[in-house]
């Protein structure tokens, strides 16, 4: 993760489902990344507004994910319309291409993108980049 986040100059995360939030475990940031993002370990993000919560859906079997979208929906209210129409597409992108990623579209300086990481007999985890949108481009984030 260090050797990551110098080479790109981006903020890296680690982070597994704790409920309905992601919670981070570590994250490294580069020396010249010029964001501060205070995502330090114990940080909790909400699973459903969160690039690195879509990614973690995308990796648990159908029927959790159900059941886990289901608390997400009577906790969003009028918000889950557009939640479910995001998630829909980052667990898409994660089946897909192996990752998703968020290129401006929440937060418009923010370029994100997440992978799950599963390892056999233990929770799925996940690890997310997150780097200036102006510096990510699509084309070479897609590529590397």
């Amino acid at each position: 993760m260090c050797k990551f986040a110098e080479a790109t100059d981006t903020y890296v995360v680690l982070g597994t489902r704790d409920r309905l939030d992601v919670i981070v475990l570590d994250s490294r940031v580069g020396s010249q990344a010029v964001l501060d993002l205070r995502l330090t370990p114990g940080k909790r993000l909400n699973i459903a507004s969160s690039l690195m919560g879509s990614a973690l859906l995308a990796a648990i079997p159908e029927l959790e994910r159900c059941y886990l979208q289901g608390n997400v929906e009577r906790r969003a209210g009028r918000d889950w319309p557009m939640l479910r129409r995001r998630m829909a597409e980052k667990i898409w992108q994660v089946h897909e291409l192996g990752f998703c990623m968020s290129l401006g579209e929440w937060e418009p300086e923010l370029a994100t993108v997440a992978v799950p990481v599963c390892v056999p007999e233990q929770p799925p985890l996940v690890l997310a980049c997150i780097g200036r949108s102006a510096r990510m481009a699509r084309a070479p984030v897609e590529r590397e």
